[in-house]
């Protein structure tokens, strides 16, 4: 089901960023459940916290899409766009599908519009299937969930859509790092699309 589940905080600062996402959700007819979590004392392991709620909730369901409250859509989003991604990461047998991160490795195009990666952070829509889901609710935290993703062990298999379907607001600051990494996210593109180029010849 392609509802977006979004992790949020009991915050003020949630508050706002969910009363501006929401809107733009409604907008592009896209279904979402909210889910709030608590501010914990080390930050990333709360959103972690969350995402397994969202897991829980979801077993019976062949992936799940978990989203972020600071959440931005590109201009190559569409429905029908994250669909497509889906069913092919399906098809591919990846674990994890990222929709967009501000750092990426080990890129390697496996279908028109998907690439398959190493590992990744910093992303704010991600689809989550099945078989991964009892690996990420017995793993450890590893620092930020996109690390456990990446770093958890039996090792995910893990997809990457390109050009990037989302991003994260650059005009608000992080709850979880000190300093925004948002500007990473057009300087990743320019890299995974420089590497493709060579890759191409």
């Amino acid at each position: 089901m392609c509802r977006f589940n979004i992790a949020t905080t009991n915050s003020s600062l949630s508050a706002d960023r969910l009363a501006d996402l929401i809107p733009l959700l409604n907008q592009s007819v896209i279904p979402f459940r909210v889910y709030t979590g608590e501010i914990t004392s080390l930050k990333y392991d709360g959103l972690y916290n969350v995402a397994k709620q969202i897991i829980r909730d979801h077993t019976d369901e062949p992936y799940v899409i978990f989203a972020e409250d600071d959440l931005v859509l590109t201009e190559f989003f569409s429905m029908e766009k994250l669909n497509t991604s889906i069913n092919q990461a399906a098809e591919l047998n990846l674990d994890i599908l990222a929709t967009g991160a501000w750092l990426s490795y080990e890129e390697i195009a496996v279908a028109d519009g998907l690439l398959k990666i190493g590992g990744f952070r910093g992303t704010q829509l991600t689809v989550i299937f099945r078989p991964a889901y009892q690996i990420l609710l017995d793993s450890p935290v590893y620092n930020h969930f996109e690390d456990t993703i990446s770093k958890c062990q039996p090792k995910l298999q893990i997809g990457l859509t390109f050009p990037f379907l989302s991003k994260q607001r650059e005009d608000i600051p992080s709850m979880i790092v000190a300093e925004n990494h948002n500007y990473l996210f057009h300087e990743n593109e320019e890299k995974i699309s420089k590497q493709l180029n060579k890759q191409a010849k």
